[in-house]
């Protein structure tokens, strides 16, 4: 616990400093229109479709689809038609350590 209190102290003057670069909630994650993620993939490239998805567990499911819903609510993500979907991968949550 002593490095967790040192690495809190160390990081407070940085983000009162650069206080206007972290966002508190997805909320806050304004999107830009000044650059364009493009991918160039040959038309012959096959990619899965279907995910090999792990099994969530409740909590897991119940935390996934709130983020989930908080991020298409913010814009962040969108839902598309199955027809559009042209690339898939599975998530992995991995669960932190209790108390940390």
């Amino acid at each position: 616990m002593p490095s967790e209190i040192k690495f809190n102290n160390f990081g407070i003057p940085y983000l009162v400093e650069f206080a206007d670069v972290f966002a508190l909630d997805v909320s806050e994650v304004l999107p830009v229109d000044f650059i364009t993620h493009k991918l160039t993939i040959a038309d012959d490239v096959q990619f899965p479709t279907r995910a090999q998805q792990a099994p969530l567990t409740e909590a897991q499911k119940g935390w996934y689809y709130d983020t989930l819903d908080k991020m298409e609510a913010a814009g962040i993500i969108a839902r598309v038609p199955a027809e559009f979907v042209k690339c898939v991968s599975p998530t992995k949550i991995v669960p932190k350590d209790a108390g940390k």
